[in-house]
Formats: structure tokens, C-alpha cells, sequence
């Protein structure tokens, strides 16, 4: 179902939102305002879609980068379409799930047999060890097929990218302003992330208990019904 009414308001959102003309806070009130009222699924899609690029702590202006910005366009696209976003979630299954279960089986036995910090510290690094080639194990996009996804998201393909710009007139996609180049929500200092090997040290039952489950892959495809 195609409703016209939320998704004109919702393409008005993202547009002031985009020029500044509100900041994170409004803009994620009004998103969700927005999705609880309709049963469009496309404007629930691209309002969870867009949550993840803005921050719901600190009340800020747009921070975008190129590619975010990009993509925001093609949402902006649809969202003005009469097009529907249909998602297909897949589970895959591998061989570093069996690993990570066994290796988490084998480190709750031998922190259950062992006292002395010394080796419990050890076993914190092998642990480490195991959960870091286990992460390689999982099957996860190329590089390359990451970015051609993020090239189109959320259309599945160019093909669907052209036909949807063809019912749309007067959609022009906006570049990248200058402006948004080198902006950041919060310092560089602030922002800064701790390393992967640090989390893995800390935290490595809980990424072998992650990694005993599949992983879960999700491909869109935009249609017209």
C-alpha cells in the first residue's frame, strides 16, 4: 500500500532536514511520528534506514558524508515514487559457527578449572586469537560488492534506480554541499573508537556467542506493484 499523504510529508522531512532547516531531534520525532501512523512499509523501511545516520544524543544540524548524502537522495527518490521496497532477509550458515561454539564450550570449562589470573589472562588472549579468525571465517561481503551495494541502496540494482527517476518528474538529485566536507557531530577526540583487538581482549565470549549464530544478510529490491 502506497500512502501518498505520509509519503509527501516524509519527503518534506528529509528535505529540511538535508537544508537545515531542523536538526537531529525534530527530525527523528517527526520520523517516528510519521512511521507510526501509516502501514506504508516503505516509509517504515527508509525511517528505521534512516536512523542510522544521525545521533539521538546530541541535537545537531546534518552531518553527511558523500556517500551518506547520496543516499539520502535515493531514498528521497523513492520515498517521492509510487515504487515499494521489498526486503528479503537470508540467514547463512557456516563452518565458524560450530568453531565458535566449541570455543566458547572450551573457555567456560577452562575458566570453571582454573583460578590463578595468570592463565586466565591467557586464555583471555587465545580467546581473542579465536574470535578474530573466526570473524574471517564468516561469510561477509567483498569490499567491492559492499561498496556497488551501497552504491544503489536501497534499489537492488541501477536498472531500478532508472526506472523509478523516470516516474518521478522534476526529481533532481542534489550534490554534496562543500559545506557538509569535514564536518563532525562531536570532536575528533570524542569520536574516537576504541581499537577491534581491545573490544576482542575485553569481550571475546560475547563475539563467540555472536558468532554462534548465522549471519544475517537482507537484499532490497524496489518494484511497483
Amino acid at each position: 500500500m502506497v500512502d501518498r499523504e505520509v509519503r509527501d510529508k516524509l519527503a518534506s522531512l528529509i528535505e529540511a532536514y538535508l537544508n537545515e532547516d531542523i536538526a537531529s531531534f525534530a527530525f527523528e520525532d517527526e520520523l517516528d511520528e510519521l512511521a507510526g501512523k501509516t502501514v506504508d512499509r516503505t516509509v517504515r523501511h527508509v525511517s528505521h534506514a534512516l536512523w542510522f545516520h544521525y545521533d539521538s544524543v546530541k541535537d545537531h544540524t546534518v552531518v553527511l558524508s558523500k556517500e551518506e548524502w547520496d543516499y539520502f537522495q535515493r531514498l528521497l527518490l523513492l520515498v517521492k515514487s509510487s515504487a515499494v521496497v521489498g526486503v528479503e532477509p537470508r540467514r547463512i550458515w557456516s563452518w565458524s559457527q560450530l568453531g565458535a561454539a566449541v570455543a566458547l564450550v572450551g573457555l567456560i570449562i577452562a575458566v570453571c578449572r582454573l583460578s590463578p589470573c595468570a592463565p586466565l589472562l591467557a586464555l583471555a588472549v587465545v580467546a581473542a586469537i579465536v574470535s578474530s579468525v573466526l570473524s574471517r571465517m564468516r561469510p561477509e561481503l567483498s569490499k567491492q560488492e559492499a561498496q556497488a551495494y551501497w552504491r544503489r541502496a536501497p534499489f537492488g540494482s541501477i536498472a531500478e534506480i532508472l526506472a523509478v527517476r523516470r516516474t518521478v518528474s522534476g526529481f533532481r538529485k542534489q550534490p554534496h554541499p562543500t559545506r557538509l566536507v569535514g564536518r563532525r557531530i562531536r570532536s575528533a577526540i570524542l569520536e574516537w573508537e576504541i581499537p577491534d583487538s581491545l573490544y576482542r581482549f575485553v569481550l571475546s565470549p560475547f563475539f563467540l556467542l555472536q558468532y554462534m549464530f548465522p549471519v544475517s544478510r537482507e537484499s532490497t529490491r524496489v518494484y511497483f506493484e
